[in-house]
């Protein structure tokens, strides 16, 4: 069974207020994840060493990728 399959069937049997309270568990979570792998763009300025761009470049790339 694919694991999304397992995760609905998983959700369908859960009564109303554990459905939220895992709702609200997961948002927490997932917030809780931007926050910490956020980058600042106050965080590039022009005093940067060439190398420390790039990797704030591809930090920041990286970061895009995974909310889409």
């Amino acid at each position: 069974m694919a694991l999304n399959a397992k995760l609905q069937a998983f959700v369908h049997d859960l009564d109303p207020q554990t459905l939220q309270d895992l709702q609200q568990t997961v948002a927490a979570e997932i917030d809780g994840r931007q926050e910490k792998t956020s980058f600042q763009v106050e965080d590039i300025h022009a005093r940067m060493s060439q190398a420390d761009k790039a990797l704030a470049a591809s930090e920041i790339a990286r970061i895009l990728r995974e909310q889409d």
